[in-house]
């Protein structure tokens, strides 16, 4: 009889322990916190009823495998029950892992390992091995986060559910997230899955990474499903993988009415509509910066940085190198472009179709959008109609100035080496096309088809296998190679100023096949036959870049002096000193081998290099892409 009484009592205070864990030690202030060494430490926290705040600390790595056990196979209960009583305190992991984390839940509310943080700091929280799924609102770190700061935390597992699915957080408003990472598998089968998070509002992501493969329906990014402010940004991230959905899907975001800037997307990304590389659709938007070297498909309005770019959006310094493949309006850098503009960006690239509108910068460009200071160089090639190097169909307004083609491009009605169609107002200026064109109908050298403006604009005869376009003037190919055909037409070089004073364009016979290029691209070698001009500034610059896995770092100095160059990483810590003397006034070059001081080859992503001379520093960003 007092065995059976003893195993009682001992039953009673096993479920009451389970039922509402076990109080860490510690008093919660930040010179005595929580030290959180168990799952029973972390079950007290899930099971507190009013707001939480105060002090955590995790001691020691924690198998959290028994949650697949508990709450009659539901799992972990999440800490911070509601938007009322959230967790609010500071919670440090100290890169502590908790393994195997278990959620099952079919209901509405939402569920990971926190629930709703607000004004929370989260850092250094490694969950590896997490198994999350269920219905709605699903995560590995958070569900809702608003007004917090978290900061290099990383997870990884399986996610899957129908709405806003995620790894990181699930909705996140007002937040800082910094310097975080994911990996995984994540499957929404209705709305907004992303990488690290599935909805967001005015955030600031900075220095974050997923790597792994997300499967969304609607509104599918690589880090972000879908961002819903015009205030939030996002900068210097990666991603691998694969990235597939339906609708709005992108390399990095599905879609945004932010900025995005500085970000590398090495993953393949599959959708139906509205597919980009970088993001599947964009409002209003600057994407800056940023590269794709993946596979981009989908079949309408499919771009290697933007699927469609509506209204004020921008895209700037971006360059494409990969393969994207659409039916209809396809595009290196955009799909469509409609109130948008490009702008000193490039593809080196395969850009293919199986329908109409397809082109080298942008398949179909309209409404008082402009392509700028761009070129094209790989192949881009369509089975349909209005196919261009650079644009394939120019549309209402829309210009296209100061661009070259170097691709081979192949369509079959209204094909050309600058533009398949150009109509409505649409203008062509200061252009040049040298890539081979092939067409059944309406093909021309420059442009296929033209009831509007082509002015300043040339194409090789020669290299192009054209005699005809429906503007601009077809040249051999040594007036191409002359750099009087191009300032007798108006165009602005580096060296004179009759023609204006950007200095948009330069020659060198040992660059660029000895075609004009154009100044952004950063080579600085005067042409053989001019006199360069006195150096009255400090210059700085590297090509190529992106890069792999050296560049030439390019310099220009008004008197001797002594100078510095070191490369730093996007953190700003020293990567290499490559420079430390003193120097003659003029024009110096330094190859950089993308390697540290210790000669460790660094990894991919942004690095900055600078320059300080005559008093003055000047700081570059540079792109290593493997």
């Amino acid at each position: 009889m007092r065995v059976l009484i003893a195993t009682f009592v001992i039953l009673i205070i096993v479920s009451t322990l389970f039922a509402d864990g076990i109080q860490p030690e510690g008093s919660g202030t930040q010179v005595d916190p929580y030290r959180i060494d168990s799952l029973d430490n972390l079950l007290w926290l899930g099971t507190r009823e009013a707001a939480i705040t105060g002090y955590y600390i995790q001691t020691t790595d924690i198998n959290a495998a028994p949650t697949r056990d508990w709450f009659d196979g539901t799992g972990f209960l999440p800490i911070g029950e509601s938007a009322s009583n959230p967790f609010s305190g500071n919670f440090d992991g100290q890169g502590y892992v908790i393994d195997s984390l278990y959620i099952n839940n079919d209901g509405w509310d939402g569920y990971a390992m926190f629930r709703f943080i607000t004004e929370a700091t989260i850092r250094n929280v490694n969950l590896t091995n997490v198994d999350c799924s269920g219905e709605d609102c699903l995560a590995g770190l958070t569900v809702v986060a608003t007004n917090s700061f978290i900061n290099n935390c990383h997870v990884d597992g399986n996610f899957s559910g129908r709405f806003s699915i995620s790894t990181l957080v699930s909705n996140a408003s007002s937040c800082q997230i910094v310097n975080c990472s994911a990996a995984g598998t994540i499957t929404g089968t209705q709305s907004a899955a992303g990488g690290l998070i599935s909805e967001a509002s005015d955030i600031e992501m900075s220095d974050c990474s997923f790597n792994g493969t997300v499967n969304g329906y609607q509104y599918a990014g690589g880090l972000i499903g879908f961002i819903y402010s015009s205030t939030a940004t996002v900068e210097n991230c990666t991603v691998d993988g694969f990235v597939t959905g339906v609708s709005y899907v992108g390399g990095i975001v599905g879609s945004s009415n932010s900025d995005i800037t500085d970000c590398v997307v090495h993953a393949d990304v599959e959708g139906v509509m509205y597919t980009g590389g970088i993001l599947g659709y964009s409002w209003g938007v600057d994407v800056s910066g940023c590269a794709t070297t993946g596979n981009v498909k989908g079949e309408t309005r499919t771009g290697g940085i933007i699927g469609c770019a509506n209204f004020g959006s921008e895209t700037i310094d971006c360059r494409f190198l990969g393969t994207v493949y659409g039916t209809f309006y396809v595009g290196g850098i955009n799909g469509e472009s409609v109130e948008s503009d490009i702008n000193d960006s490039y593809i080196n690239a395969t850009v293919t179709s199986s329908g109409n509108l397809t082109g080298g910068m942008v398949g179909y460009q309209t409404t008082a959008s402009s392509v700028n200071g761009c070129f094209a160089k790989g192949v881009v090639s369509s089975e349909g109609n209005s196919v261009g190097g650079i644009v394939g169909w120019n549309n209402g307004g829309s210009t296209i100035t100061n661009c070259y083609n170097f691709a081979q491009i192949s369509g079959n009605e209204r094909v050309g080496g600058i533009t398949g169609r150009n109509i409505v107002n649409a203008e062509v200026h200061n252009c040049y096309s040298k890539g081979l064109i092939e067409g059944v109908d309406e093909t021309g050298g420059l442009v296929g088809f033209s009831s509007s403006i082509v002015e300043n604009s040339f194409w090789d005869t020669e290299t192009s296998g054209q005699e005809q376009s429906s503007g601009g003037t077809g040249l051999s190919t040594e007036d191409m190679l002359s750099i009087a055909t191009y300032l007798d037409a108006g165009w602005d070089f580096i060296g004179e100023t009759d023609n204006g004073i950007e200095d948009i364009w330069t020659l060198n016979v040992n660059i660029n096949e000895g075609y004009p290029y154009l100044t952004w691209q950063n080579y600085l070698t005067a042409p053989e036959d001019e006199v360069a001009p006195p150096v009255q500034e400090i210059l700085l610059s590297n090509y190529p870049n992106p890069f792999n896995p050296t560049t030439t770092i390019s310099f220009s100095i008004p008197k001797d002096d002594k100078v510095e160059l070191k490369v730093y990483n996007i953190r700003g810590q020293l990567v290499k000193t490559l420079v430390n003397d003193n120097l003659e006034a003029g024009k110096h070059e330094v190859i950089w081998n993308g390697k540290d001081t210790q000669n460790r080859s660094v990894g991919s992503g942004v690095y900055l290099y600078r320059l300080e001379a005559g008093g003055k520093s000047i700081v570059r960003k540079m792109l290593m892409l493997k």
